[in-house]
């Protein structure tokens, strides 16, 4: 018996205990983040502010501290508004017109926390995004960027805002949208974000044949960027590779595109190389600029495109173009293979796998710009 209460005793000190943590974690912020920048700890703390720079925090009885944004892992918010935490599971299920009711109730509470404020506009300006009510996307962002200086998501705001120009074919807006974008970037010294808005920029312009001015926003990134952002600089010039192959200037292109493909580490930019040299066979074999049509097609395929698709998928949270692109263009290539192919049954094996292709394309990428040219 003496056992058994002895045992009763420490699992009632073990479970105080526990209660007792458990009540610090309701009654306080947790902070998840590396300080070292490799290894996570958890801090319980008082979220203070949130910046693009930094997560600043308030530690019971060890003052004040700042976490920089990229190491910040997660953040678990005491008294998280329920009508936001319902927002985004509405989100999660794509009931968008419910989520930003749920978000509009969050905002109208006279007791919210400041720094849930941001959280709120933000995540009802993709609602809106996702509806494709893209002027009240973009009067959201407005309302972001300027009610919330240096807010956590400056960078998102701006993107989507320029992404809701260019969803109501609004070019003009969008291009202005990005100069407003780069030119804040510059006055918060941020080098990096303004580059890749000029990337951004230069791709609406080449997409729009403005190539002359396309071609200056790619060449600022090129010189501006190589000495600390290779990899930005890298993608600038598979921009001033596709330039070049728009006014058929073949050797200028595969140049640029050799270029890359020797030097760079970045995937996406080495993608986009190998695209832009498949590009170049290609293109010239439609246009019988080249004797052997046929050898043209293999090696944009199996050199070019496959390997893209195979080498350098996208890695997560970038772009997925090019990796579109290698599908797409792989499977024109089998079938133009197809044409010359030495007998039915190879004929059948080349139709065949384009139509794979073009079904993973479909099934991966349903509203891409790429899916909707296939036939």
């Amino acid at each position: 018996m003496k056992v058994i209460r002895s045992y009763l005793i420490v699992l009632f000190f073990v479970l105080a205990a526990s209660a007792g943590l458990l009540l610090a974690a309701d009654e306080t912020d947790i902070i998840t983040w590396a300080p070292d920048g490799r290894n996570y700890k958890d801090d319980a703390a008082e979220i203070i502010s949130e910046t693009l720079f930094e997560i600043k925090f308030r530690i019971k009885g060890g003052g004040e501290k700042g976490a920089p944004l990229n190491a910040v892992q997660r953040i678990a918010y005491k008294n998280e508004p329920p009508d936001l935490i319902k927002g985004k599971q509405l989100m999660d299920q794509e009931q968008y017109d419910k989520a930003i009711e749920a978000f509009q109730k969050a905002l109208g509470d006279p007791k919210l926390r400041g720094i849930f404020k941001q959280h709120l506009i933000y995540y009802t300006a993709l609602c809106y995004q996702s509806l494709r009510k893209f002027d009240d996307a973009i009067s959201q962002y407005d309302r972001l960027l300027k009610e919330v200086q240096q807010s956590r998501y400056f960078r998102e705001a701006h993107t989507g805002k320029i992404k809701s120009f260019l969803g109501k074919s609004d070019i003009p807006g969008a291009l202005a949208a990005s100069d407003q974008a780069k030119n804040q970037a510059r006055e918060l010294k941020e080098d990096r974000f303004g580059f890749e808005i000029d990337l951004m920029a230069g791709r609406i312009l080449e997409d729009n044949n403005q190539n002359p001015k396309a071609l200056q926003r790619y060449n600022d990134v090129r010189t501006g960027a190589l000495a600390k952002y290779a990899i930005l600089a890298h993608r600038a010039v598979v921009g001033l590779g596709r330039c070049a192959l728009a006014d058929e200037k073949y050797d200028e292109a595969e140049r640029f595109f050799k270029e890359v493909a020797d030097t760079s580490n970045d995937d996406v930019a080495l993608a986009g190389a190998y695209n832009g040299k498949g590009d170049c066979y290609r293109l010239k074999a439609e246009k019988g600029k080249i004797q052997d049509p046929a050898q043209a097609y293999k090696t944009a395929l199996k050199d070019c495109y496959l390997r893209a698709k195979v080498m350098y998928p996208p890695p997560e949270g970038e772009p997925t173009y090019e990796y579109q692109k290698s599908i797409f263009y792989a499977g024109q290539c089998y079938a133009r293979v197809a044409e010359y192919a030495p007998s039915a049954e190879k004929k059948t094996v080349y139709l065949t796998t384009a139509k794979s292709l073009y079904q993973e394309l479909k099934d991966n990428f349903p509203d891409s710009s790429f899916s909707q040219k296939i036939r």
